[in-house]
C-alpha cells in the first residue's frame, strides 16, 4: 500500500476531495512522510479521542496507532502538518503532535480532521462555510 500512495500521489498532483466523514475505528489509513520521517505508514485510528478547547471551541482530536502493531515511531519532531489519507486517498486529518511512549499501543499519532482545520480557519477570519479549501 505504500507503493501505491507514493504513485498515486507522484501522478496526481492535486488531492483528491477531503473525506468529510470522521475516522472510524480500526479502519485503514495512510500517514503520508514528513520532514523528519521519510516513509508512508499504514496507521489505524483507535478508539481513543482527545478532547481539546482551543479559543472557545472544543475539537476532537483522533489517536492513530501503527497498522502493523510495532513500536517503530510513525510521528517524529518536526512531522506536524503531514496528512492522513484514507485507504482511497482522500485527505482526512492532519498531523499534530505524537507519543512514542505510549505503554499499550507503543506509538501515538494525534490528528485533526482536515475538515475541522479549514472550518476553524472559515469561522476566525470570518469567511463564509465553504470558502476555504485544500489544493
Amino acid at each position: 500500500m505504500n507503493r501505491q500512495a507514493s504513485e498515486y500521489l507522484v501522478s496526481q498532483p492535486l488531492f483528491k476531495p477531503l473525506r468529510a466523514t470522521r475516522p472510524t475505528v480500526n479502519e485503514l489509513y495512510l500517514k503520508s512522510p514528513g520532514r523528519s520521517s521519510k516513509n508512508w505508514m499504514a496507521a489505524k485510528c483507535n478508539d481513543v479521542q482527545r478532547t481539546v478547547k482551543y479559543m472557545g471551541e472544543i475539537l476532537q482530536e483522533y489517536c492513530f496507532i501503527l497498522a502493523d502493531g510495532t513500536s517503530t515511531p510513525s510521528t517524529r519532531k518536526g512531522d506536524s502538518g503531514s496528512i492522513i489519507f484514507d485507504s482511497n486517498f482522500k485527505p482526512l486529518a492532519m498531523v499534530w503532535g505524537g507519543d512514542d511512549n505510549d505503554l499499550e499501543f507503543g506509538d501515538v499519532t494525534c490528528a485533526t480532521p482536515i475538515v475541522d482545520i479549514l472550518s476553524s480557519i472559515e469561522k476566525e477570519c470570518g469567511w463564509a462555510q465553504g470558502s476555504v479549501s485544500l489544493l
